[in-house]
């Protein structure tokens, strides 16, 4: 069986509500459930290898070539793609980071090598890391917001980051995962940048369109003969039809994502207010989701009341006393406000 690490494991307890998982708090919009429901009848049939309509979908909304995207089962499944197609020696990740890029690393033995993320920086990447990319590396992924900090890199750095990655050979993988929740996200895009060859951009389904049972994800990479590679180091039918007819139907234009900003840009401000008051060590976060710090086992407790919360402490770089909650909706987070402040007021 499988060492489970992530958020999200609500098969082994009782749970009512989820903050474990950074989806968005709308949830799957209503448009999208209707279309899973109502073309059952073509889930008999293979789905299309190629996905057409849904990377002629995806090239409308990034306003890419659709030469340049390349779908797959989720974020991760293209994560794993790619290290198999570049098969590196040597990487570097940041720590904290998303686990997933270690892990297929591992797989094909590479050496990795840590940039690591001080609290008392507020985990916020430096110029520094320019320092680290040299003509060792084969690969550097970079999860932009990083997860779990929540923090954004600055457009200038992710430009001076990108040629020199260039420069020295190195691909890049620029993790934008959460990126379409943040507001203002074209000012932190790396989108303008994919002439560069060496550059790939990761995007997903799951969190922006809370379609994480489905398993959409796709890159964008203007080395069309990589993109082949990468599509290649699996089986053909990865993408299956209802996550291509899903897929298809959340990029239609709707107010959807506009609202889901607004609710997390506002929701995030409330939290940030409650743990302010309550003394609570946070980190303000860009994404949808915030990270902060307590000496108290407030996982445990919070379960019993049948919260789940993520523990950070499997995160390179963090200790147990670390913890990620996702945003959700007002009510949701009501709950969540009030019971962690019922957890504080006993521990006087």
């Amino acid at each position: 069986m499988q060492n489970y690490e992530h958020g999200g494991n609500i098969y082994t307890k009782k749970i009512k509500l989820d903050f474990s998982v950074n989806t968005n708090p709308l949830g799957m919009s209503r448009k999208v459930k209707k279309v899973l429901t109502s073309n059952v009848d073509l889930y008999e049939n293979y789905p299309d290898v190629n996905c057409t309509k849904l990377v002629n979908s995806i090239s409308n909304y990034e306003k890419i070539s659709k030469k340049n995207i390349l779908c797959g089962n989720g974020a991760a499944d293209l994560i794993y793609k790619i290290v198999l197609t570049v098969d590196p020696k040597k990487a570097l990740l940041l720590s904290p980071t998303f686990s997933e890029y270690e892990n297929a690393l591992k797989i094909v033995k590479c050496n990795i090598k840590y940039f690591e993320l001080k609290e008392k920086e507020d985990f916020i990447l430096s110029e520094k890391i320019l320092d680290e990319l040299d003509e060792s590396l084969d690969v550097f992924f970079l999860c932009n917001p990083n997860n779990p900090t929540g923090k954004l890199v600055k457009l200038s750095l992710i430009e001076k980051i990108i040629e020199k990655c260039q420069e020295k050979n190195i691909k890049i993988i620029i993790d934008e995962c959460f990126m379409d929740l943040v507001k203002f996200s074209e000012n932190y895009t790396s989108k303008k940048y994919l002439h560069n060859k060496n550059l790939i951009i990761l995007k997903a389904f799951t969190k922006t369109f809370a379609m994480a049972g489905l398993r959409l994800g796709y890159i964008m990479c203007s080395d069309e003969d990589f993109l082949i590679k990468v599509k290649n180091n699996g089986q053909c039918w990865n993408v299956s039809i209802p996550a291509q007819i899903c897929g298809v139907e959340a990029l239609k234009k709707c107010n959807y994502l506009k609202k889901s900003i607004k609710i997390i840009d506002e929701e995030r401000k409330y939290i940030e207010t409650k743990f302010k008051k309550m003394g609570i060590n946070f980190f303000k976060s860009n994404a949808n989701y915030i990270l902060f710090k307590t000496n108290l086992n407030i996982e445990k407790k919070l379960l019993a009341k049948k919260i789940l919360i993520r523990n950070c402490g499997n995160y390179i770089g963090l200790s147990k006393e670390f913890y990620r909650i996702a945003i959700k909706t007002h009510d949701e987070n009501i709950i969540l406000i009030n019971e962690i402040n019922k957890i504080y007021k006993n521990s006087i």
